[in-house]
């Protein structure tokens, strides 16, 4: 059998992290101001990404909204303190009840392709998304 050379120009890394989106109508985009909350407009709930590379993500959901190929979202990406520090163990040197910090990543993209996903019975969404420009550090939670 012969084997197909990978053609990605970007490596991806296999990630699961909760994952916000929030429509962005075009029409309004050049009234909205960049800090606008992702609460205001509609936004697609329990989305999680399979993987990430720095051109874009491919996420999970199970929400009742439809992900059409063209539109555009704001994107929010939570990663976990233990994805940031390469470690997926309780840090024995942090004190009882500090609480981690996650770093929140922000942008916005334009989903690219949709796909049907069964998993146990139950029929979610597939859906690729393609940063307009690579993600900015949005703080930590």
């Amino acid at each position: 059998m012969i084997s197909h050379a990978e053609k990605r120009r970007h490596h991806r890394i296999d990630l699961t992290v909760p994952v916000q989106l929030a429509a962005i109508d075009d029409r309004e985009s050049s009234q909205r101001s960049s800090d606008s909350p992702l609460k205001s407009r509609i936004v697609v709930g329990n989305a999680v990404s399979l993987n990430v590379c720095a051109r874009g993500i491919y996420l999970r959901t199970f929400s009742s909204h439809t992900l059409t190929p063209g539109d555009r979202y704001d994107v929010c990406i939570t990663v976990p303190e233990s994805v940031l520090r390469g470690s997926t163990t309780s840090d024995p040197m942090r004190p009882l009840g500090v609480e981690c910090l996650n770093a929140v990543l922000q942008g916005t993209g334009r989903i690219v392709r949709v796909e049907r996903l069964v998993s146990f019975d139950v029929v979610g969404i597939g859906a690729a998304l393609e940063f307009d420009r690579p993600l900015e550090f949005g703080g930590v939670l």
